[in-house]
């Protein structure tokens, strides 16, 4: 599930609190689907959501690294341009920021155009 910067307390919720003590989605109004995998619950609240299944995992001892393999994205349809692409200005997906910044960034910005920018220099 990619959420949206407007999403960012509910998200900060869902990582502060156990599942087991409370009903995240409940908590957080969020209205959960199911797509081709009946067991991974999608956000409709979100703007992306993608399907995986796990094909790899390996400990690497301050955390676990999951490699998976994409089953099938939805993306919301407020979030595509003229042309039917994804536009990161209309996702809007947020990023959390570790310590010492502990914060929720906005992402997507552009600052260059790929392929291009380095022949400046």
């Amino acid at each position: 599930n990619v959420p949206s910067a407007s999403m960012a307390a509910q998200v900060d919720l869902c990582g502060i609190e156990t599942g087991a003590a409370i009903n995240k989605a409940a908590r957080c109004g969020f209205e959960v689907f199911h797509g081709t995998l009946a067991h991974a619950p999608l956000i409709s609240q979100c703007p992306v959501n993608i399907e995986c299944t796990v094909e790899f995992t390996m400990d690497l001892g301050s955390h676990t690294l999951v490699l998976g393999r994409i089953v099938e994205t939805h993306l919301s349809e407020e979030c595509l341009d003229a042309d039917g692409m994804p536009d990161f200005r209309r996702i809007d997906p947020i990023a959390y920021l570790p310590s010492p910044a502990r914060k929720y960034a906005r992402i997507g910005e552009v600052v260059a155009d790929a392929y291009s920018a380095g022949r400046t220099i």
